[in-house]
């Protein structure tokens, strides 16, 4: 849906306690390709350095999480999260995003 709205290729990163392969999504069949296979654990650093990677001056960042991140109060996590927050959407089921991000909670 959000490929589809923004007109626009979307890059998935899958995460957990690793960052995955990035997988370009461009319609809804494209989504049945990500996978996360690992389960706990979650730290977000290493797919925020993955996204650093792909980033151009107008990418737009949804983060889909529970927000219970391991890593989310390291230094390095937090400067990365306050260096990109006007482009960050964070999405969350569980705990709240950092207060200085725009943020949606969706209900299970």
């Amino acid at each position: 849906a959000i490929a589809r709205a923004a007109r626009r290729r979307v890059v998935v990163i899958p995460w957990d306690a690793v960052a995955y392969k990035p997988i370009e999504i461009r319609g809804s069949e494209d989504i049945r390709k990500v996978r996360v296979s690992g389960c706990g654990g979650t730290v977000i650093l290493p797919a925020l350095e993955a996204a650093e990677k792909l980033l151009r001056p107008t990418t737009k960042i949804v983060i889909l999480s529970d927000w219970d991140i391991f890593d989310i109060n390291s230094a390095k996590v937090q400067e990365w999260l306050k260096k990109h927050r006007g482009r960050i959407l964070a999405v969350t089921t569980l705990l709240p995003p950092p207060s200085y991000l725009q943020s949606v909670k969706i209900e299970p």
